[in-house]
């Protein structure tokens, strides 16, 4: 007696398309689906990748500027936001202590930018795990 095993749905790596069974091309943009000399796992990952946790980005984020771009592997995207943002709170508070400015907005207003560019990037990790398997970049 033969045992069926389903097993899950491939898609192109290229565009995301959903693919038939034996597939060598994608039927939506002609990607080739095999390298030269690729095997049965060509495209599989050593290891298992999961999903980047939305709240924890932005949390992160709020809590140390640039921290929930680490947390999604955009290290130096996440440096440049924290260097960034000290800087610019350093000159703002240097300013607002010789003069009575609303400068002091402009810090706040990265930080939370920040946060929020963390929240999409977040995301954008998340439906690229799912649609093609891999990480975005």
């Amino acid at each position: 007696m033969a045992h069926y095993q389903e097993s899950s749905p491939a898609y192109c790596k290229n565009c995301g398309h959903r693919l038939g069974t034996e597939s060598n091309f994608c039927s939506s943009c002609g990607c080739s689906l095999r390298e030269e000399g690729a095997g049965e796992e060509y495209g599989r990952s050593p290891y298992v990748l999961t999903d980047k946790n939305v709240g924890i980005a932005v949390l992160l984020s709020l809590l140390l500027v640039g921290a929930g771009h680490m947390y999604v592997e955009k290290v130096a995207i996440g440096v440049i936001w924290l260097i960034g943002t000290s800087l610019i709170a350093l000159v703002s508070f240097a300013v607002a202590a010789m003069y009575f400015t609303p400068i002091l907005l402009l810090p706040l207003f990265m930080y939370v930018c920040a946060a929020y560019d963390a929240y999409k990037l977040a995301k954008r990790y998340n439906e690229s795990i799912r649609i093609k398997g891999r990480r975005p970049w």
